[in-house]
């Protein structure tokens, strides 16, 4: 009924009922399951193979339905490598069913939504395939700028790195690999990759047979269609991969007993680690970024010079963290972004809530509040520069509050008030600057 009712809809095949992210899913799943079915031309029997290239057709129409690009560029290309390590014997048959069904594939593709899709990407008019790019960079620069992990590695990347004219929200980083790799420190990360090198250096097929060759081609599916879309959050693709694994590691079962073919593992594993984390800390930056163990975040390199404590999205905007690193304001010195307990001497601290207790043992030459109450006891600030900007269509009482505290207070205190502006200040990263305009 699922398919049937996609099909009339005409909407993405889901087999699974999560909605627009579960078509890869899908996708993925169908995937592995057509190369896997690929194990029963090693019969060699004929009504076996014949039924074998039509539940490949078959499986094939579902894919195309999920209109998952990534889940069929991971199927041509695991085909392709199943057909050169596998090394199946051409006749004339072989030639006929492989032509005959590259002919059924094609007509189905051409006449589906998938095939627009991959249209449009290859033209860049497609939001969901032109994003994925500045994402994968993106995570692969957290690697360095965050060595201890990320909490919501997705929330980190629409925050601090996510251009902040785009308003688009995601719900992963559209790649499993680097969803787990942000997500965690240097030793889970070293760790994940020993496990996928070790999958392929176990399945690798050195004898050109058609069981070993299918196993492999299905971890790369796998693994090229866990690289387009988070799948592997989801135990139902990881089935078909696992059987598949059982069946290959025990044909290939005298290499676990070589010391030989661990070192192999343990000396790519660390080779591929440590590549990827040396180019993630050569691909430019709009500005450094540390991603501190306590949640803090510390912007550009130099003195620290400015602290920004407890920024509200509200008044900063939900990109606060881009606007930052794309500021040219604070060059040759560092902002510090905290949430933390502050201790230290800096030139300027920002706010854009009230002012907590957590800033006691904290010296600074001068506060700036944006759209943020004054503090009940501004007058121990007599040797601070105080700067307040509001907006004037931001709560009113805010606005009140610096008018009376301005005429009342003995201290000098600079008032702005913004018109045309309401919670969200404009362009207030030139508050972070030497000159206040």
């Amino acid at each position: 009924m699922i398919i049937l009712d996609a099909f009339i809809r005409q909407e993405r095949l889901d087999w699974f009922g999560y909605g627009i992210s579960s078509a890869n899913r899908t996708g993925a799943f169908i995937a592995c399951l057509i190369i896997a079915t690929w194990i029963l031309f090693a019969f060699r029997i004929r009504w076996i193979s014949l039924l074998t290239w039509g539940f490949t057709i078959l499986l094939f129409y579902f894919l195309v339905q999920t209109a998952s690009r990534g889940a069929f560029v991971a199927f041509v290309i695991s085909g392709i490598l199943f057909l050169f390590y596998s090394r199946i014997r051409i006749s004339r048959k072989t030639i006929f069913n492989v032509l005959f069904w590259g002919g059924c594939a094609f007509i189905i593709l051409i006449q589906s939504t998938l095939f627009e899709r991959i249209e449009e990407m290859f033209f860049f008019r497609s939001s969901s395939a032109n994003c994925r790019l500045d994402i994968y960079l993106s995570g692969i620069k957290m690697l360095t700028d965050a060595p201890y992990g990320l909490e919501s590695p997705i929330e980190t990347y629409m925050q601090w790195y996510q251009d902040p004219d785009d308003s688009a929200r995601y719900l992963s980083m559209i790649n499993s690999h680097l969803e787990f790799l942000c997500a965690h420190g240097f030793l889970l990360r070293l760790g994940y990759i020993v496990f996928w090198i070790f999958i392929f250096s176990l399945l690798f097929p050195i004898s050109h047979a058609i069981l070993p060759a299918a196993c492999f081609s299905v971890w790369v599916c796998f693994a090229l269609c866990a690289t387009f879309s988070n799948i592997a959050n989801y135990w139902v693709v990881w089935i078909i991969p696992v059987i598949l694994f059982i069946f290959g590691a025990y044909y290939n079962r005298n290499r676990l007993g070589k010391f030989d073919f661990y070192f192999l593992v343990i000396f790519l594993s660390i080779a591929v680690f440590i590549t990827l984390h040396l180019i993630s800390n050569f691909l430019p930056r709009n500005s450094p970024l540390s991603f501190l163990k306590n949640g803090d975040v510390l912007v550009g390199t130099g003195i620290t010079n400015v602290v920004i404590f407890k920024p509200s999205e509200r008044i900063l905007g939900t990109h606060y963290g881009s606007e930052i690193a794309l500021s040219k304001n604070y060059k040759g010195s560092a902002i510090l972004v905290s949430s933390n307990a502050i201790r230290g001497n800096f030139n300027r601290l920002l706010l854009s809530s009230d002012l907590p207790e957590e800033i006691d043992g904290l010296y600074v030459k001068e506060m700036i509040f944006l759209n943020a109450y004054p503090p009940d006891n501004i007058c121990k600030y007599n040797d601070i520069n105080i700067t307040a900007v509001i907006g004037r269509f931001s709560d009113w009482h805010i606005q009140r509050a610096w008018e009376i505290t301005s005429k009342s207070s003995k201290c000098k205190i600079n008032l702005y008030i913004l018109s045309g502006v309401a919670d969200y200040i404009p362009n207030w990263t030139r508050f972070i600057s030497h000159e206040i305009h």
